[in-house]
């Protein structure tokens, strides 16, 4: 009977670290996903602000334009 429930103890152990490995494991998966959205959230930053670039480049190009075309309307 003893070595029945020292089996009982030991397995009860080892379930218990078993479910603590796949936590911690699971934990360092999250933080990697967590770190993995923090890199997209930097790109989609990087990509906002290439954007903003492209559109001031736009509205010069537009003023440029306009202001060409004004200056063959006075000639």
């Amino acid at each position: 009977m003893r070595l029945l429930n020292r089996d009982d103890e030991v397995l009860d152990r080892d379930e218990v670290l078993n479910r603590n490995e796949v936590l911690n494991r699971n934990d360092e998966v999250l933080d990697r996903d967590d770190e993995v959205l923090d890199r997209d959230d930097e790109v989609l930053d990087r990509d906002d602000e290439v954007l903003d670039r492209d559109d001031e480049v736009l509205d010069r190009d537009e003023v440029l334009d306009r202001d060409e075309v004004l200056d063959r309307d006075e000639v």
